[in-house]
């Protein structure tokens, strides 16, 4: 009997214009006086490593991969799929048309 488990999609963090945007707004608001005023470097430094950790997971949280995104091979990046997309649409032009 042979078990038909999917695999599970991976879990991928999303750059987006919005995120980016989110990850900025957070840092802006963010309170850094404990890092200015700490007196000790490494302190300072593990303050500021944690503000901008917490607003990095924040802003740009793990997400599971789409189906699509899922079924796609390493190589297809992002030209060579908007090149096939113009390429289907030019052959269902063509087979319409036969010109």
């Amino acid at each position: 009997m042979k078990s038909h488990t999917k695999p599970e999609r991976p879990l991928v963090r999303i750059f987006s214009q919005k995120n980016k945007q989110k990850f900025t707004d957070y840092l802006q608001t963010s309170n850094f006086d404990d890092v200015f005023f700490d007196n000790d470097a490494n302190t300072a430094y593990n303050k500021f490593i944690t503000i901008v950790q917490i607003g990095f997971e924040h802003s740009f949280p793990f997400t599971r991969l789409s189906r699509a995104g899922a079924k796609d091979k390493a190589w297809i990046t992002t030209a060579l799929r908007k090149s096939s997309k113009i390429k289907s649409k030019l052959y269902k032009k063509w087979l319409q048309t036969k010109d």
